[in-house]
């Protein structure tokens, strides 16, 4: 995954870089901040295991947004 085609996936799941964070470190912090950051700018590498997390997150979000959907029409 290029530092382009992350931008690309975090503005379709309209995620920020404060939210990778919480996803990949449960946290926010600014050493978190700093490794997004370092992925975003191409310093370095993306790691392998991002975008099955992200895809993972899009299910889970998709799936978030049926059941409300779903409880809404009730």
């Amino acid at each position: 995954m290029t530092k382009r085609q992350l931008k690309k996936l975090m503005s379709s799941l309209e995620i920020s870089q404060a939210d990778l964070c919480r996803i990949c470190f449960n946290q926010v912090t600014q050493s978190d901040r700093n490794i997004v950051s370092t992925w975003l700018s191409g310093a370095k590498p993306i790691p392998r295991w991002l975008p099955q997390m992200l895809n993972y997150y899009s299910v889970c979000l998709k799936a978030d947004r049926l059941m409300q959907i779903d409880k809404e029409s009730k």
